[in-house]
């Protein structure tokens, strides 16, 4: 890096943390990972630590930290779609398997929907 650059971003300040939750952010996280529920995680920052929070703004907070585990982006999904693994087939965007033989002789959406245009009666 340029050491201009660098010189300009020694002189900058330390950037505060945009969350009130971020003190508490390894409290949180553990208690995820030991199966605590956001609501349950609400509760304790309350009691313990004097943070009126609710659930939502807890699970907004983990979900922030945690974006790597989000939801699979659109060429994951099409990706996906088309793989099998183990005579099972990939459903959708929350990553759930269904049997193939589910699938088979079903018509997507698209291809359903293709010719009605084309089918009107013309009087």
């Amino acid at each position: 890096m340029d050491p201009k650059f660098q010189a300009i971003l020694r002189t900058l300040p330390a950037k505060t943390p945009r969350s009130y939750l971020e003190p508490y952010r390894e409290l949180i996280l553990e208690m995820r990972k030991r199966g605590s529920s956001y609501r349950e995680i609400a509760q304790v920052l309350k009691k313990s630590c004097g943070i009126k929070t609710g659930a939502s703004t807890v699970n907004d907070f983990v979900l922030a930290r945690t974006k790597s585990s989000g939801k699979p982006t659109f060429s994951t999904v099409r990706q996906l779609s088309v793989t099998k693994k183990e005579g099972m087939a990939f459903m959708g965007p929350n990553g759930t398997y269904k049997d193939s033989k589910d699938t088979e002789g079903t018509v997507s959406t698209s291809k359903a929907l293709e010719g009605i245009g084309r089918h009107r009666k013309d009087s």
